[in-house]
């Protein structure tokens, strides 16, 4: 049995964070001391090794309660429906680097910032690529376009 103290080093996990788990029912001692103090057992420290490991794969404390108790069926949704979120994101974070290495571009070929031109890249990237098409024409020489291309891929 671990006192909350020798948890808390145990796994790396502060004591506010195990007394909040507590509180919000996420990880309960399996017993206590006289005086009250909370004891956890093996089965507790694997059950805050899993929750570790779900925050680490991006699930919010409220999915981790709800899971930890679920089906594998129910596991293998929340799990695609995490990977789906991870995706979007990952071409969220691909358009801002595309975005940012327009405005890079720019800068460098212009050797000044033009924030008009800034927003419109920024712009760009939000939406569809006959959009970005459609502003490189306005504000680029088909020379300059070619080279942003290969700057940017």
């Amino acid at each position: 049995m671990y006192s909350i103290g020798q948890l808390s080093k145990k796994t790396g996990v502060t004591v506010r964070t195990l007394d909040y788990y507590d509180e919000i029912k996420l990880l309960k001692p399996s017993s206590s001391t006289e005086g009250g103090h909370r004891l956890y057992n093996e089965d507790d420290v694997l059950r805050l090794q899993q929750i570790l490991a779900l925050k680490y794969m991006g699930f919010s404390l409220e999915q981790i309660k709800r899971n930890l108790n679920e089906s594998v069926a129910a596991w293998e949704q929340s799990l695609e429906q995490q990977l789906s979120m991870i995706r979007e994101q990952q071409k969220e974070l691909q358009a801002l680097e595309q975005a940012l290495s327009g405005v890079l571009y720019s800068i460098q070929l212009e050797e000044e910032i033009k924030w008009p031109l800034i927003f419109d890249i920024i712009r760009l990237f939000q939406r569809d690529k006959d959009v970005v098409n459609h502003l490189y024409e306005k504000y680029f020489k088909e020379e300059e376009q070619k080279k942003d291309y290969e700057f940017t891929n």
